[in-house]
């Protein structure tokens, strides 16, 4: 056995002449010992439990185990019979075992041979982040060596934990430049390029590189299930023009070839086609559900959109196919032609993530069309014409420059669904007022400075969102909404709301967050359907007492360092099961908090308190008698001492406390 591992069975076997609880390691690392059980605490904040020592050997037997190089070695070479028996040490014995068996580790420079990995790699993170230097260094050999080891499971270990956020920039290149790529490269296509993604977010040059070699190697081998899986996951959006057209050029096609040397069979396609999609601009895509109706192609799926590629021009200069559906997103698209109005069939047409700035006037030729998705484009205004679509139910604009809209889109009086989120509008058309159908409007981040009163008169409206403009007030007909059910004003300049919003007695959420409101209404209690209130961001630094009739209230956010208290009804909220806190210093919270006994989360900002809040105590004691709780408690930045008298089980920030025996 090597040097470290006879220097770590020696630690096993000191003896203490005094009976402490505690033993400290170092400036960060101690033991101690409550109700017969070993606790590891790092920078006095309880971390884990020990249950038993991995290892018993007596000393006359340590030379038959001098091949064995690291502790986890031995493990594996015992084979786990130190499981068996529990009660071969007690306590106290176990507890010096431990101490031991850290302290060796600690003073060898946290060698993690000497220790199960299942700990150390752990338990260094935790001294890491503590401040540790060594631990730190150590740390990031560990993950480096794993990281280089190729290892997929690992990796995928690495990624989830977010372990590469220890590194620069610098020591990311060098980690990924030698890691060993080559078990990730032969693994399945839906298991290799998630994990391929994901670590070419993580590092832009060599990851990146494998990842985008990989695509081009996969696709242009010419197999079809290679192919397929690119283009419905859209892998090739990660490769550049130029990448693309020589992969295209590169590409295998002669599997795709066959299909298409059937004599008549486009002829029977042509007859037959119902939708088009073409992904990426080049090569297309396709949906099984929408092409079933092919006849006896439902393996060869991807052929068929091969022979539409060759064929494209005629899509826009022939009535004789049925087309119900087209897509051309992604294909940096500039000018639709005038003859995409020569599918009068059409019902779907997907134009998204394209650099259109205009659409031809005979767009308004599609009159079955009832969905059109424009968002991501680079769209100023719309054609008149776009009034002539009679069908259209769902039209999405967002993320474009839109500042005007033409009257004319008053006369969509199908239309369900209107997204004009993230544009430059400051003003709506009157004729908006007409949409008698619409459910749904967006209208986030845009240029608003006065609420829009034609909006009101849209009674249907179940969903509105004017989130991120410049609103500093809502007029009194917003309570003319009366089948809202969702209302987004988040991020305005909102002081006060009119008494008239506690009309809308449909509504569910209402998102009033950073804003600049002092005060909420007593009559918020109108609207008995509330389910989530979010108010953090403001000006108040209390609730009304009528807030606890907002009995079907199931998410309240309210987090603000202005909150001095929260009224005693809080506590009828029993259906409550998130609330998220912010402290100050001064925060009072009643008692009767303790009577939300549905609550599965509590986020709470401890920066500003360094004891267990009493109403934490009181559920512990109340409404918790099982072993493990519920409750999910979401602490920020720091974890007060007062939690030591309680058995804490860490994962990333959320924290789940066992009950203390």
């Amino acid at each position: 056995m090597s040097y470290l591992f006879k220097y770590f069975f020696c630690y096993y076997y000191i003896t203490m002449d005094y009976l402490s609880k505690k033993f400290k390691i170092n400036k960060y690392l101690s033991l101690w010992m409550e109700g017969g059980i070993t606790y590891i605490y790092v920078n006095d904040q309880p971390f884990s439990s020990c249950k038993y020592l991995l290892l018993n050997i007596e000393k006359e037997d340590v030379k038959s185990y001098d091949h064995i190089e690291s502790i986890d070695e031995a493990i594996r070479y015992y084979n786990q019979d130190h499981e068996k028996d529990k009660t071969l040490l007690d306590p106290k014995t176990e507890f010096w075992g431990h101490c031991s068996n850290l302290q060796a580790w600690a003073e060898n420079n946290y060698d993690t041979r000497l220790l199960d990995s299942k700990l150390s790699f752990p338990l260094l993170k935790r001294l890491a982040d503590e401040g540790d230097h060594t631990a730190k260094k150590v740390f990031k050999e560990e993950i480096a060596k794993r990281l280089c080891s190729g290892n997929p499971n690992i990796i995928t270990f690495l990624l989830e934990g977010r372990y590469f956020y220890y590194f620069t920039k610098e020591e990311k290149d060098n980690m990924f430049r030698a890691t060993d790529y080559s078990q990730i490269t032969i693994m399945e296509n839906q298991h290799a390029f998630p994990l391929l993604k994901r670590l070419a977010w993580e590092d832009e040059s060599t990851a990146k590189k494998v990842f985008k070699e990989e695509i081009i190697k996969r696709f242009s081998s010419g197999k079809l299930n290679n192919i397929i899986f690119l283009l419905n996951e859209q892998y090739l959006t990660f490769l550049t023009e130029k990448e693309r057209e020589d992969m295209f050029r590169a590409t295998d096609y002669s599997q795709i070839n066959t299909i298409c040397e059937d004599q008549g069979w486009t002829e029977r396609m042509g007859e037959k086609l119902k939708v088009i999609s073409f992904g990426e601009g080049q090569v297309v895509q396709y949906e099984v559900e929408v092409l079933k109706e092919l006849e006896s192609l439902t393996d060869k799926l991807f052929m068929l959109d091969y022979w539409i590629r060759s064929q494209s021009k005629m899509l826009f200069t022939t009535k004789n196919y049925q087309v119900s559906g087209l897509g051309l997103n992604w294909c940096g698209l500039t000018n639709p032609p005038e003859s995409i109005g020569n599918l009068p069939s059409l019902k779907e047409l997907w134009l998204h993530s394209n650099r259109i700035p205009s659409l031809p006037e005979s767009i308004g030729n599609l009159k079955s069309l009832k969905e059109l998705h424009l968002f991501d484009n680079k769209l100023t205004t719309l054609p008149e014409s776009i009034g002539d679509l009679k069908s259209l139910e769902e039209l999405s604009l967002s993320r474009n420059s839109i500042t005007t809209l033409p009257e004319s889109i008053g006369n969509l009086s199908s239309l369900k669904s209107l997204s004009l989120g993230y544009n430059s509008l400051s003003t709506l058309p009157e004729s908006i007022s007409n949409l008698s159908s619409l459910k749904s409007l967006s209208l986030y981040n845009n240029k608003f400075t006065t609420f829009p009163e034609s909006i009101t008169e849209l009674t249907s409206l179940k969903s509105l969102s004017l989130s991120y403009n410049s609103l500093s007030t809502l007029p009194e007909s917003i309570g003319n909404l009366s089948s809202l059910e969702g209302l987004g004003l988040e991020g305005n300049n909102l002081t006060t709301l009119p008494k008239s919003i506690t009309k809308l007695t449909s509504l569910k959420s209402l998102s009033l967050s950073y804003n600049s409101l002092s005060t909420l209404p007593e009559s918020i209690s109108n609207l008995s359907s509330l389910e989530r209130l979010e108010i953090e961001g403001n000006n108040l630094t209390t609730l009304p007492e009528s807030i606890g009739k907002l009995t079907s209230l199931k998410v309240l956010k309210i987090i603000s360092s202005k909150f001095s208290t929260l009224p005693k009804s809080i506590g009828n909220l029993t259906s409550l099961k998130k609330l998220w806190l912010g402290f100050n210093s001064n925060m009072i919270l009643p008692e009767s908090i303790t009577k939300l006994t549905s609550l599965e989360e509590l986020w709470l900002d401890t920066k500003s308190f360094t004891t267990l809040p009493e109403f934490i105590k009181i559920w512990f004691k109340r409404y918790y008698p099982k072993e493990f709780l519920e409750l999910k408690i979401w602490l920020k930045e720091y974890y007060p001492k007062e939690f030591q008298g309680l058995k804490i089980w860490l994962k990333n920030h959320e924290i789940s406390f066992f009950r203390h025996e």
